[in-house]
């Protein structure tokens, strides 16, 4: 049962790496990327129910992952927008 949990874990600080480019730190103020996101999220997030509900669940697993490391991303995004300090 841990195992789930670390994958989420070691997904979502893979998002927060990845927002730690200079190229995402620099566009963090458009309000097209911070929006896209979410709707890309809520999409994947989507799209990982109705897998489930098929029985694909490798897809739908993928699919989870992926929302996971956007979630990351986009909390970093959030907070860069927001003037937060990163620590």
């Amino acid at each position: 049962m841990r195992l789930p949990a670390v994958a989420i874990a070691a997904a979502f600080t893979c998002g927060i790496v990845l927002g730690l480019h200079p190229a995402v730190v620099r566009n963090a103020y458009s309000l097209i990327l911070l929006s896209s996101f979410f709707i890309f999220i809520g999409v994947l997030v989507l799209t990982g129910i109705i897998f489930v509900r098929t029985g694909r669940l490798f897809l739908a697993s993928v699919a989870s992952i992926l929302s996971w490391v956007l979630l990351g991303f986009l909390e970093l995004a959030l907070r860069n927008s927001r003037g937060m300090r990163i620590t």
